[in-house]
């Protein structure tokens, strides 16, 4: 798999966790399960961190280019 392709899954993958985030902590802190809450923080994390680690590929990609 080349490069740019790598940077374009780090970001997909990110946006699917917070979008998997977002709603896990909303349903864990209304129904008080801190299992939930703390499942869907995790989340959130990761999926913050995999769109930066997305982020620095793609900037490093375009400054090798240049």
């Amino acid at each position: 798999m080349d490069a740019p392709k790598q940077a374009h899954m780090f970001w997909i993958i990110g946006i699917v966790l917070l979008a998997a985030g977002i709603p896990a902590v909303a349903i864990g802190y209304y129904n008080d399960s801190l299992t939930f809450t703390l499942v869907g923080l995790s989340e959130l994390v990761c999926g913050l961190i995999l769109i930066t680690i997305g982020l620095l590929r793609q900037q490093r990609l375009k400054r090798d280019r240049s």
